[in-house]
């Protein structure tokens, strides 16, 4: 039973009429009540909308009157998604009203009638009528304060319209709810909007989804189906609505008309999607239609800033039609060739982007510009090492904005050409030696991006530039000489002048008061610190001959960055360092003669980050503690450095500690270090590689925080005490003495079982540690009792066929239930000690309690070349096929089959040199009722040098959605690796 409220209205007028009148507005009064609480809308088919849905509501807080903004592109959702919230919210409102279409509803007439239903709906009062569009009567006023109410204006395209209809309310209800959906969202701040939100574009697995639903009536697509969806999917970017046109006509088709339709989408777009999209290109002025065809030709996806740049200088106050402009813009490779060749260039044309790489050369005439006297945006890019030639120096129209050409061939810019309208000069990678002689007007000048032009010697005169903001000249080996104008150009922020080697001496920018960043590494010939002034927030010295820094620095007030690397004459600080009070990050790694760093006679309170790495200090500034804020020290290879002062442990805020190649008393002075808590309890990473330690201190485990410990190359390292139950990375690698890693039991222990509620990702590399492949361990695997043996005989009738692909080698599988039983047998073959103890670990986990296990993951390796004895399936291809039995797939269990244990041998090419590389494990599962679901996890790996034969173990899930929760019959897995000659692998399913 529904229990029902009767509105207010209704018993109003119960004394005053006949008993048929109220029996028959009690009837309406119910079925509105029930229609309330009854009707919900078909969402079967959209796609994302429930979790967009939760999004939105979850951002609804309790007050007097939530005006909720929903805006994006058409075609978006934007109207489906704020069905969904109106009906998912209705029952808590005491009326409402949903306003369709109201772009459609331009004229006055309509307007009112749109006016009348929300008024109707909110007062139940179908007779009130009310003329005046902004006056609102005091009795309408009143009874509309009193209600809670939930309203949606859908589809709002100008204030005017927002005004018409709810001009002269002041307000509703406590707890009322005002939805306005627009494609402008300007439109949502003139309407007063305290909450705004973007309907985002579908994701990718969304978009998939979508578009096999309308193209094949399926949610995942075959092998063949899934290429056309991402071409379909690379034009659509996410819009279900065109999503849906794409797909819609596939449907039904053969695999050669689908194919060829999609490939047609690039020539002939879609009439739908053009209708669609048409509508709000004319809802624009003639101005912004100019600005959107520039975009969309010349700009997509470059940087907001940079456009705007741009096209407020080609647009101050441009009207023009857009039939003459759509045929006004050059980006197609072959036109451009077409038009710079046969010199069939007109006035009318405004802009040329040239993508180089799709022409196989290009030969211009000294008059190929000649007849483009309207050009406004020239951009030749991806030059590939494509040289355009040049018959005699061509000209250039004076008319650009933005002059892009990378690699431009020549030595100069054309004499005959006045840049006074430039914006923005990117001639990066170019030929040149000058841009001109003399003096120029450029009073437009904005950016001038010279870099990697190895042949520039010079700067012409830029006094005019009295706007000029940014200067690139990184890589311009040759350049010797500074116009001493740059000091006086007031709007000027940035200077990149790295790894110009022959710059000896800079100009004084002291009276550049707007320069906040100027780099200079690089620049090995530079003696001098420069002159600036106090706005300054980056310098970046490294690699130059500075000797000294002058005690000025201390003016430097605003100071964030100060980069000294690899200074190798820098001998000293001066004592006025503490006076820089807004720095963030100081570098003086590689300051190969930095004897001694000053005491800090001030708080630091900002200084986060220091680098203090290579030096030759001997001790560090006693008052260190007066860096409170410091988070990430750097002491690697300060060979010099003998022991850490007295207040080190003061160091609260520190959490990235890097000690590689320290003294063993350096590393002694860290852990005495420990018992002076809570110094130092903060710190969550630290790196003692390198080191000659025989055994880490016990009291390392008091780092109750640590979640990092990198121990590489420390070659004298026997074994490892009890480690911090919060460690989730360990790196031994190269620590060849290690023998002893016992103590790592009890990280699995913590990983796979509920303690403190997280998921973590425990990793733990001990490749190239030798000695413990040497070490092997009886009872450390499990076998099987007569159950196990019996059940895993099944499943070996089943794996006839083992595939996997050519370029990696060898698979080994076998299935294989974990007890404790087992582990006791005396036929159980041995394993390297950390997969021992990993093993005995699962073990432990795959007999415990649902409740009490956590999803975990836990990746580890150690030196050897093969996957012990008990993984017996052996076979060439590309992937494990498995067919599971009817027994196996409608047992509910089964699900959680995407839970796994992988162990993969591999054998690394010669060409390995130790970079950073991932293996993916994925997972194609198909139910019985011919659903199939991809899943896929991957692990990321980085030695630093060459390997040997090494063997991975994995432990790790697949995170299952309530979509996924579904019986399966085939089960397809495939771990993916590079850099390898030969793989083997063993794959365990484990139900959780």
């Amino acid at each position: 039973m529904f229990p029902f409220y009767f509105s207010h209205n209704l018993f109003l007028h119960l004394k005053y009429r006949p008993d048929s009148t109220l029996v028959d507005k009690i009837v309406k009064d119910i079925l509105k009540k029930l229609d309330c609480r009854t009707s919900s809308p078909n969402l079967k088919g959209l796609v994302g909308i429930e979790r967009r849905t939760q999004q939105v509501v979850s951002l609804f807080q309790v007050g007097d009157l939530l005006k909720l903004g929903i805006w994006g592109m058409q075609g978006i959702g934007k109207t489906k998604l704020v069905e969904a919230i109106f009906y998912h919210v209705l029952n808590g409102f005491q009326n409402h009203s949903f306003l369709a279409n109201v772009r459609e509803h331009k004229e006055s007439r309509n307007l009112s009638q749109l006016r009348k239903k929300f008024l109707s709906d909110i007062l139940e009062d179908e007779n009130l009528d009310i003329s005046t569009p902004t006056i609102i009567p005091s009795f309408v006023k009143d009874r509309l304060s009193r209600k809670k109410v939930l309203v949606v204006c859908d589809d709002v395209s100008e204030l005017s319209q927002f005004e018409f209809l709810f001009g002269g309310i002041d307000r509703f209800g406590r707890g009322s709810l005002l939805i306005v959906t627009t494609r402008n969202r300007q439109v949502l701040f003139q309407c007063g909007m305290n909450l705004i939100y973007e309907a985002k574009k579908l994701n990718k697995y969304e978009s998939i989804q979508l578009f096999c639903q309308h193209a094949f009536k399926s949610n995942h697509p075959i092998e063949y189906q899934l290429g056309l969806s991402r071409m379909v999917l690379s034009f659509a970017n996410g819009n279900p609505l065109a999503i849906k046109f794409f797909g819609s006509p596939l449907y039904g088709k053969n695999k050669n008309y689908q194919e060829r339709a999609v490939k047609e989408l690039k020539q002939i777009p879609n009439p739908d999607i053009l209708k669609l999209f048409r509508s709000s290109f004319d809802g624009l002025n003639p101005v912004e239609k100019d600005i959107f065809l520039d975009i969309a030709c010349f700009f997509k996806g470059e940087d907001r800033d940079f456009v705007t740049r741009i096209m407020e200088a080609c647009y101050p106050s441009a009207y023009s039609r857009i039939e003459n402009l759509i045929d006004n813009r050059l980006w197609i490779p072959e036109e451009i060739y077409d038009v710079l060749t046969k010199n069939n260039g007109t006035e009318t044309l405004t802009g040329i982007v040239l993508d180089m790489s799709k022409l196989e050369k290009l030969e211009l005439e000294p008059i190929a510009f000649m007849k483009m006297r309207k050009l406004r945006i020239l951009k030749f890019y991806n030059s590939c090492g494509r040289t355009l030639l040049f018959k005699e120096l061509l000209s250039l129209p004076d008319e650009l904005r933005y002059l892009c050409w990378e690699g431009y061939p020549l030595k100069t810019l054309p004499s005959t050409f006045h840049p006074r309208y430039l914006v923005e000069l990117d001639m990066s990678s170019s030929n040149l030696e000058q841009l001109w002689e003399g003096k120029q007007n450029l009073v437009n000048l904005k950016v001038i991006n010279l870099n990697n032009s190895k042949n520039l010697v010079r700067l012409p005169d830029l006094s005019t530039a009295t706007n000029l903001e940014k200067i690139n000249l990184c890589w311009c080996f040759n350049l010797r000489e500074l116009p001493s104008s740059l000091q006086h150009l007031q709007k000027l922020t940035l200077l990149d002048f790295s790894y110009c080697e022959s710059i000896r001496s800079l100009p004084s920018f002291y009276k550049a008061t707007s320069l906040t960043k100027l780099h200079l590494s690089g620049c090995s010939k530079l003696f001098s610190f420069p002159e600036v002034s106090s706005n300054v927030t980056e310098l970046w010295l490294g690699g130059t001959k500075i000797e000294e820094v002058p005690s000025s620095i201390e003016c430097l007030s605003n100071l964030r960055l100060l980069d000294l690397w690899g200074c190798r004459r820098l001998k000293s600080l001066p004592t006025s360092i503490h006076k820089l009070k807004s720095l963030e990050k100081f570098n003086l790694g590689d300051c190969s003669s930095l004897e001694t760093f000053p005491e800090i006679l001030d708080i630091m309170e900002r200084l986060r980050d220091l680098d203090l790495s290579g030096t030759v200090l001997k001790e560090l500034p006693f008052s260190i503690d007066n860096l409170i804020g410091l988070k990430i020290l750097r002491l690697n290879n300060c060979e010099n450095l003998v022991c850490l002062p007295d207040n080190f442990y003061k160091l609260k805020s520190l959490l990235h500690l890097s000690l590689c190649g320290s003294s063993n008393q350096v590393v002694k002075n860290l852990f005495t270090a420990i018992g002076h808590l809570p110094g130092l309890s903060s710190l969550k990473k630290l790196d003692l590689s390198e080191s000659n330690l025989e055994n880490l201190p016990a009291t390392i485990k008091q780092f109750h925080l640590l979640e990092e410990l990198i121990l590489r190359k420390c070659k004298r390292l026997k074994s490892l005490p009890e480690l911090p139950p919060s460690l989730v990375y360990l790196d031994a690698h190269d620590c060849t003495s290690l023998e002893d890693v016992s103590s790592i039991k009890k990280l699995f222990e913590q990983e796979l079982f509920c303690e403190d509620g997280s998921n973590r990702f425990l990793q733990l590399k001990f490749s190239n540690c030798f000695k413990l492949g040497e070490k092997v361990v009886g009872n450390d695997i499990d076998a099987y009792d007569s159950t196990s043996v019996q059940e895993v005989s099944s499943f070996k009738n089943l794996l006839k066929q083992v595939v996997f692909s050519k370029s990696l080698g060898w698979l080994f599988t076998n299935y294989f239930q974990l007890d404790q039983k087992a582990v006791r047998s005396p036929e159980t073959p041995k394993l390297e000690m950390p997969f021992e103890h990993m093993v005995t670990a699962l073990t432990d986990h795959h007999q415990a309690s649902p409740k009490s296990k956590k999803r975990a993951c836990i990746i580890t390796c150690v030196p050897g070349s093969g996957i012990p004895e008990w993984f017996d399936f052996k076979s060439l291809g590309s992937s494990i096929n498995i067919q599971l039995p009817s027994e196996r797939w409608s047992n509910n269990s089964w699900i959680n089959f995407p839970c796994f244990v992988a162990s993969v041998a591999v054998s690394f090419l010669d060409s390995y040199e130790g970079k950073g590389f991932r293996i993916t494990s994925e997972c194609h599962l198909k139910s019985c009722n011919g659903d199939n679901h991809d899943l896929s996890c991957s692990y990321s790996f980085s030695f630093g040098s060459r390997l040997r034969d090494h063997v991975f173990l994995v432990y790790d899930g697949f995170v299952l959605g309530s979509s996924l929760k579904v019986r399966h019959q085939t089960i397809v897995f495939t771990m993916w690796l590079p850099f390898i000659s030969t793989l083997m692998s063993g794959i365990r399913p484990n139900a959780r």
